[in-house]
């Protein structure tokens, strides 16, 4: 496991990390003393977990934000000195929310959910994957696993793969996919596109599609020639 830590306080980072080597052996932590300085990486998808400790739950929210986006397999915890919030975390993918003062009991139960979830999702993952993966491009056309049409949490993901099979090859914005499927561009309508982005990224994965996306900061496509 590869684990990061972007933690202000040294004693709570100390704690967290020897918590998390005592429930993992083979386990790598990168620990960061400055939790803004994170933000500015480029990627994230070498690490398996991101622990957040920050007086600056604003701060904290927007880091949550730019890993699921960048990252979506990632697991995201956040400590933070109240809740006020604990509703945009979980809204930014966040999988734990803490608030101050925290015990080791606290982080271990956490990071051991964390762990079995994982082990979870990467069984269903081996049922799924070098499943076929294709996507009608007629208006409101299905995505299909094996000839069965796939049913999403969010039927707009559905308009989201359409919209970018279309647009095949070509990267197109977030501007531009929240104007075609809202019309509007807001917090609420830009929250919604991370969800089902997520869910569209993890559905290629499942089915050993995962090479036929591809993203940019606040850009995101689908080549169709390598889809099965």
């Amino acid at each position: 496991m590869r684990i990061c830590i972007a933690a202000e306080t040294n004693d709570l980072c100390r704690m967290m990390s020897d918590t998390i080597k005592d429930i993992s052996e083979n386990t790598t932590i990168e620990i960061w003393d400055d939790p803004t300085a994170l933000f500015h990486r480029a990627s994230y998808s070498d690490w398996d977990y991101v622990i957040i400790e920050t007086a600056d739950e604003d701060e904290a929210v927007r880091l949550s934000e730019r890993v699921s986006e960048l990252s979506p397999q990632t697991g995201i915890m956040v400590i933070a000195d109240d809740d006020r919030r604990a509703y945009e975390a979980l809204q930014a993918h966040v999988q734990s929310y803490l608030v101050k003062p925290v015990s080791a009991d606290q982080i271990s139960k956490e990071y051991r959910y964390y762990i079995e979830r994982r082990k979870a999702l990467e069984k269903e993952s081996e049922r799924h994957n070098n499943k076929t993966l294709s996507i009608c491009r007629k208006k409101g056309g299905d995505c299909l696993v094996d000839g069965v049409p796939v049913r999403f949490h969010r039927n707009k993901t559905r308009d989201l793969i359409n919209h970018l099979a279309k647009n095949s090859g070509t990267m197109v914005s977030d501007k531009e996919l929240l104007m075609t499927l809202w019309g509007k561009d807001d917090e609420s309508t830009k929250s919604y596109l991370r969800s089902i982005k997520a869910e569209m990224v993890n559905l290629f994965k499942e089915t050993g599609n995962d090479d036929a996306i591809v993203k940019q900061r606040g850009r995101i496509g689908i080549l169709m020639d390598r889809l099965q």
